[in-house]
């Protein structure tokens, strides 16, 4: 068996390990350790049983499977600070946190057989990816560089979401040049679920870059998108693959969870339950935030150590709170649950968007905003990352450099599902600045995207207030009432909580104007 993750491949018959295609020279011992944690990557190993298996149980000292432990570390290229692979879980064992795909033979074109390729609707794992060698056309020697550094950069970029199995370079790449069907034979082999695929077209002092994501099991194509390009721009194409990474990670998760919703709940994994829980969070409709967080706790004790069960949890806990479904003891429940996220996964940049999101609901603004510092430097294209800071520091009194932020949100991720919410909060900034025409215009744009709630008309309200606009800004308050009947005052601290009373009763009185009920019942949440 082949076993591939990241740069590395690990050959068990031949007993060879391999970085980036060049043979890693390992001890036996040591081999012998790293395929047992690979080969049990879905559980805990012991101490015990690593000297039973690597040992054959003889008594040996705690020090040497610590040293045969930073050996494979050291292969690994890693410190026992910094795990990237191998997790250390005190008194327990180690556990290697990433799941390799599987080929059966020696290197080569993997070929399907039925152990290896596995049913797309019944296994229990983050969907699988695989970013073919884009196509130059016409072909240029001179420019496949250039080419084959955009799916490098797209490989790097989409590795970075956790929730996402993408096939390394060193597979994806070794299947350029094959006929159709050989190509399909080697995906199939791979057992992706999506297969991103793009083109490079030359137009005399131009190019067109066009990126598409097929579903291998409908092979119907869910998502594409083109760019063009100016000679001098291909210097420098980072903001290029920015976006296209970012813009591939919602679509591909958003194809997910319409295949997810057609299953019976009883039929559905511990991934699948996590992103059915995330579907109905997303949503944003009454009476689906308490179901989201029932869905995400099921899928947290099926399996306690996966992260962005947890992760989501928490999300889903602050929103059923905002929203007012639930009590403020949700709030140490969610701060609970993002902190069990991170502490299993400190890789991973939504767990630490959940615990940023945890702690603004709790008024902690400076514990939110460091949060969210750590979720961009472990994936700067994370969006979500960026539209956490730019609530935070909505809140905390730093609108401007708020705007940067959610503007940020918006070229990285420009159809997203709650980009709606994006649009509100730049309302709201600029209304607290004095920028009343360009809140307004925000706030129509929230109204033109999906799912939509009541704020996006609330937000219009207040953006018309602030012009001048009456009875306009009438009308829509009472399409955002109609929508959502106990909104008043205390309804918008709870969800919107402002740092500087000054900034809320500003936002207050243009969203709702004389409005205003009495609030000394609002205890508000922990740390107000």
């Amino acid at each position: 068996m082949i076993y591939r993750f990241e740069e590395f491949e690990l050959d068990a018959a031949k007993r060879e390990f391999r970085r980036d295609s060049e043979l890693v020279s390992l001890e036996p011992q040591v081999f012998s350790l790293l395929l047992l944690l690979v080969e049990n990557h879905n559980r805990v190993v012991s101490k015990d049983e690593i000297i039973e298996k690597i040992w054959d149980g003889r008594f040996i000292s705690e020090a040497a499977v610590s040293s045969r432990i930073s050996e494979v570390r050291k292969a690994l290229g890693e410190g026992s600070k910094k795990p990237r692979f191998l997790r250390t879980l005190y008194k327990q064992g180690f556990r290697f946190q990433f799941e390799p795909t599987t080929f059966p033979g020696s290197v080569g074109t993997p070929s399907a057989g039925p152990q290896d390729v596995a049913d797309s609707e019944a296994k229990d794992q983050d969907p699988v990816v695989v970013v073919l060698p884009f196509s130059a056309m016409p072909a240029d020697l001179d420019f496949d560089w250039l080419i084959d550094g955009i799916c490098d950069d797209i490989i790097t970029g989409l590795s970075r979401f956790r929730e996402l199995r993408v096939i390394s370079r060193l597979s994806s790449f070794g299947l350029a040049g094959l006929s159709q069907k050989d190509l399909d034979l080697a995906i199939e082999g791979l057992a992706a679920d999506y297969v991103v695929e793009g083109s490079v077209r030359r137009l005399q002092t131009a190019w067109r870059l066009q990126v598409s994501i097929v579903s291998t099991g409908s092979q119907t194509q869910i998502w594409s998108e083109r760019w063009e390009l100016e000679q001098a721009s291909l210097q420098n194409l980072d903001h290029i693959t920015d976006r296209i990474v970012a813009a591939i990670e919602p679509e591909l998760l958003s194809a997910e969870r319409d295949r997810i919703r057609r299953k019976p709940v009883t039929d559905l994994t511990t991934w699948e339950s996590t992103q059915k829980g995330l579907w109905l969070l997303w949503q944003q409709k009454s009476g689906l935030h308490k179901e989201a967080v029932s869905v995400l706790k099921t899928a947290c004790s099926r399996d306690p150590d996966y992260a962005l069960a947890h992760a989501g949890l928490a999300y889903a806990l602050c929103h059923a709170y905002k929203e007012g479904v639930m009590e403020i003891d949700a709030l140490d429940q969610a701060l609970a649950a993002a902190h069990q996220a991170v502490q299993l996964d400190q890789r991973d940049a939504f767990s630490y968007v959940a615990l940023g999101r945890s702690h603004l609901a709790r008024q902690e603004y400076d514990e939110a905003i460091s949060a969210y510092d750590e979720a961009i430097a472990r994936n700067h294209n994370h969006a979500y990352g960026h539209f956490g800071k730019g609530y935070s520091l909505s809140l905390s009194g730093r609108a401007p450099a708020a705007i940067r932020h959610f503007e940020t949100v918006l070229e990285l991720s420009p159809r997203d599902p709650q980009g709606w919410s994006v649009c509100v909060l730049l309302c709201f900034s600029n209304l607290i600045i004095d920028r009343a025409d360009v809140a307004l215009s925000w706030a129509q744009r929230s109204l033109r995207m999906p799912n939509a709630p009541h704020w996006a008309k609330a937000a219009e309200a207040a953006a018309l207030t602030a012009l001048g606009q009456e009875k306009a800004a009438a009308v829509a308050l009472a399409e955002a009432l109609a929508a959502r009947p106990e909104l008043n005052a205390a309804f918008l601290n709870r969800a919107y909580p402002f740092a500087d009373q000054r900034d809320f009763k500003k936002l207050s009185e243009f969203m709702l104007g004389t409005f205003v009920p009495d609030m000394s019942q609002d205890k508000g949440p922990p740390g107000s």
